[in-house]
């Protein structure tokens, strides 16, 4: 019950809820065409809000990436994490304020820790401060020898900006350095765009996916919630970012590895 009264209070049910009460006005004063388009979203709010549609789109990006590799005998020259973990930090009691997205972080110290690569790099890009911006390495950095979390050396591939930055800062480490792959990690969702980036920019990859959203799927909602919505824009981000990057000629299909 409480978890229904949660569903309930949430303000993308109150609207559907509202929808639905206009829809029901609209066809009893026979206002059928307002009544066909609030109907309509009415639905949409349902399968993609309610059902577990979302979480199966969003399932396909994240599938192949199913399974760690803490456990395997893979090794490689370094893990690289892509950026996106720190959105701030001046204004907390620990000095970092962390994303969503900051399970990277910790699947690449896991990685160091577990010995399948000596050397760690983190990406990212500026955000702003009060009184000026900041780096996500400059943050991270001193957050992780404070809590004495590993003793690699730990390096930034600069302010790239985007996965293609970050990439091409990658392709240069691995020719002054000799590498001949890497443990890439970021989120599972952003996994198959992000491989087919470094691939295409000739990086030979060892895929380690975080932050999964499919799993579990969970089951029908009777309310309309934000989290499957969210899941829904981003699988179509990842789409429209996959069409994009092609477009730029920073994925080629060439010579990328299967699933």
């Amino acid at each position: 019950m409480a978890d229904l009264v949660k569903q309930l209070l949430h303000p993308v049910a109150i609207i559907w809820l509202i929808l639905i009460a206009m829809c029901g006005w609209q066809i009893y004063k026979r206002q059928h065409r307002w009544a066909a388009i609030n109907g309509g979203m009415v639905l949409f709010l349902f399968l993609f809000g309610s059902t577990t549609i979302s979480s199966k789109l969003i399932g396909t990006l994240e599938k192949p990436f199913i399974g760690g590799v803490i456990d395997g005998n893979a090794t490689a020259d370094a893990v690289v994490v892509l950026g996106g973990y720190v959105s701030g930090g001046d204004e907390e009691l620990t000095g970092i304020d962390a994303s969503e997205a900051f399970d990277r972080i910790l699947t690449g110290i896991e990685l160091v820790r577990a010995g399948k690569a000596d050397r760690l790099f983190v990406g990212g890009g500026l955000f702003k401060t009060d009184d000026d911006k900041k780096s996500e390495f400059s943050v991270i950095e001193p957050w992780i020898r404070r809590w004495d979390l590993t003793d690699v050396p730990i390096d930034t591939l600069g302010d790239s900006g985007n996965t293609y930055g970050e990439s091409q800062a990658v392709r240069k480490l691995m020719d002054e350095n000799g590498w001949s792959k890497i443990f890439l990690v970021t989120t599972a969702w952003h996994m198959p765009r992000a491989r087919a980036v470094f691939e295409s920019s000739g990086v030979e990859v060892i895929p380690v996916g975080c932050d999964f959203r499919s799993i579990p799927k969970g089951k029908l909602k009777v309310f309309p919630s934000s989290g499957r919505l969210e899941s829904l824009q981003i699988f179509l981000q990842e789409k429209v970012g996959w069409m994009y990057y092609r477009s730029k000629g920073w994925i080629r299909l060439e010579g990328l590895s299967g699933e």
